[in-house]
């Protein structure tokens, strides 16, 4: 596969995990929740007295669903005046056919007549409703269609004063507890009483008219909705609240508030960063191959059935050219073996399904071919092992319990089938993956601030928790890409990428056996070749198969298929696991008329049942 191809290949893939991660974090959580009922339209009305009016139009989706649509309070809401911050209900209009209620905080309930009377219904909304609720209920459940409810409460706040100034906090929607309010007007009446006002959230478009104050905008499911206002100081005369006396309100209010816009503009901004990172990343890739991976163009014929570069060692093709140019298997220690033996370094023979090993020069090769022979030597005893030897060895030294020296043996085989020279690599290649291991930061940062922004702010938390669900996709695509090729966003050095492509188009030839019959040599050595970098790019069984249907006669094709059964004792060998004792159990332990964000008076918001 061609650079290029590499590259459209990851685009694709990390657009597709993009687009599909934003598609689940917009639909998967909705299906747990209850997405089938929203206030499409919410107006309210607040005066300078406290009255405060509200309508709700309820969009109803499903039918047979919800048989409640209300509005709760956090606030204690009651029928009459109390000694404490409370909220009145003065009436409630409910659609037709539906019967109208209350439930205060005593758990007292009221229903509008003649259903009053009635033991059944007032049952029922007892057992059905929460404490400081007020709503419209319907016994034989909603049908789909709009529901509107309008509501006369009268206010009477905590509020706070100092010699000229009034701080009024309303809120009207709790962070985490209500429906999605598609469009929102509110309406503050006697406007001149108001010196300054502070929407929650801080985006909702506030103007002025006359003697009223209008503001407009949409809340997000469970996100704040509020009103924090510093008022003159007259409006005591006219607001039955409780207030209390502090030396300034002016500063908390403006501090808290600067506080909470930082919050709410700091989330949106995780929220944001997050989302465009999805896309940008893709992007970045692209950039950073033409930037740092692209090679310079080489023809090269789509097949060869000559070996590139025959003074190549087969460990080193393995490690730099079979795929990604740090990556080593298994192949390339057996294409080694294979190798040794065809230049009489070692003497591999086969009989009857064993193989014996006899070790001829240990001093050739360079260091990974002397640290291959160095390995054989371990196992040999008088310069030379068989697959039975090796079998015996190994059971002997289990028997002995020599476990170490067992792990060892384990441990050089593991080294010379997965080691990765480093150093050999670097002469081929300029990496890449450090470029790509950046990109890892920006998301781990989103995802970590989310997390600290939440957990100090959740008035704020329904913008956080989607940066810290997005988060994750531009960090999954930076791995994506981290697990390409190295050459991808590296460089080949000189013309070794031309050798890369000679090298590839000899592994296509390989194993293409249409072609290998068609140019099958005479020459036995070529064959044999073959074999040994035909195993080391990791197409030597598709080799073995032509010699078969051929009838080559090569000895070493018998030695290929039985030659990992010699070291299959130390691959599969473990030590025996050895049991403890269970760790001990350890004993287990058994508002509102603030500043800022969040502080205000009231809460609770629109809701279905």
């Amino acid at each position: 596969m061609t650079e290029k191809r590499e590259l459209f290949k990851l685009v694709s893939i990390v657009l597709i995990v993009g687009l599909m991660g934003l598609v689940l974090i917009s639909c998967v959580p909705p299906l747990f929740e209850e997405n089938g009922v929203e206030v499409e339209q919410y107006d309210a009305m607040l005066y300078a007295n406290g009255t405060l009016i509200e309508e709700y139009v309820y969009n109803v989706k499903a039918s047979g669903k919800y048989r409640m649509l209300y509005r709760f309070w956090d606030a204690p809401l009651a029928l009459e005046d109390l000694n404490k911050p409370f909220v009145k209900l003065v009436s409630i209009y409910v659609p037709e056919d539906t019967i109208g209620y209350v439930k205060d905080y005593m758990g007292v309930v009221w229903a509008t007549q003649p259903y009053n009377e009635n033991p059944d219904i007032v049952g029922s909304i007892y057992w059905l409703a929460e404490l400081n609720e007020a709503g419209c209920y319907n016994p034989n459940y909603f049908q789909t269609g709009r529901y509107a409810v309008r509501y006369v409460f009268e206010i009477h706040p905590p509020v706070q004063y100092d010699n000229s100034t009034v701080h009024f906090n309303l809120k009207l929607a709790e962070a985490g507890e209500h429906l999605p309010y598609k469009r929102v007007t509110i309406i503050v009446e006697d406007a001149g009483y108001v010196s300054s006002l502070y929407p929650h959230p801080p985006l909702m478009d506030v103007t002025h008219t006359g003697n009223r104050i209008e503001i407009r905008g949409s809340v997000a499911e469970n996100e704040l909705l509020e009103l924090e206002m510093l008022l003159k100081k007259n409006i005591l005369n006219i607001l039955k609240a409780f207030p209390t006396e502090m030396d300034d309100v002016t500063i908390p209010t403006v501090t808290a508030n600067n506080l909470y816009s930082i919050q709410y503009y700091s989330a949106s901004a995780l929220k944001y960063c997050a989302q465009i990172l999805v896309f940008a990343y893709p992007l970045l890739f692209i950039l950073i191959y033409f930037l740092y991976g692209r090679e310079q163009e080489f023809t090269v014929p789509s097949y060869l059935s000559t070996v590139p570069n025959r003074d190549r060692k087969p460990w080193v093709v393995n490690l730099v050219f079979k795929g990604d140019a740090i990556d080593f298997d298994e192949n390339g220690f057996y294409a080694t073996l294979l190798d040794l033996h065809l230049k009489g370094k070692i003497r591999i023979i086969e009989e009857q399904g064993e193989l014996t090993i006899k070790i001829i020069d240990e001093n050739y090769g360079d260091k990974y071919e002397k640290n291959v022979i160095s390995f054989l030597k371990s196992l040999a005893e008088d310069g030379s092992f068989s697959t039975k030897t090796v079998r015996e060895k190994l059971e002997r030294l289990n028997s002995e319990k020599k476990y170490s020296s067992l792990l060892q043996l384990q441990s050089m085989l593991n080294r010379l089938t997965h080691w990765v020279d480093k150093r050999v690599a670097s002469e081929f290649v300029v990496e890449g993956r450090w470029k790509l291991s950046i990109l890892l930061i920006p998301p781990a940062l989103i995802f970590i601030a989310s997390i600290i922004l939440g957990a100090l702010a959740p008035t704020v938390s329904h913008m956080t928790c989607v940066a810290l669900l997005t988060s994750p996709i531009p960090f999954v695509q930076a791995l994506i890409a981290d697990a390409m090729p190295t050459t991808l966003f590296g460089r080949w050095r000189g013309s070794y990428y031309s050798e890369k492509l000679e090298w590839d188009a000899f592994k296509k030839f390989l194993s293409d056996l249409a072609l290998i019959r068609k140019y099958a040599p005479q020459d036995i050595s070529m064959w044999g070749e073959w074999l040994v970098y035909g195993t080391a790019l990791g197409v030597g069984d598709k080799v073995a198969e032509a010699m078969r249907e051929l009838s080559v006669p090569l000895e070493e094709l018998k030695i290929v298929q039985t030659m990992p059964i010699i070291f299959m004792p130390i691959t599969t060998w473990s030590p025996p696991s050895s049991r403890g004792g269970r760790a001990g159990g350890g004993v287990g332990g058994g508002g509102g008329g603030g500043f800022g964000g969040g502080g205000g008076f009231g809460g609770g918001g629109a809701g279905a049942r």
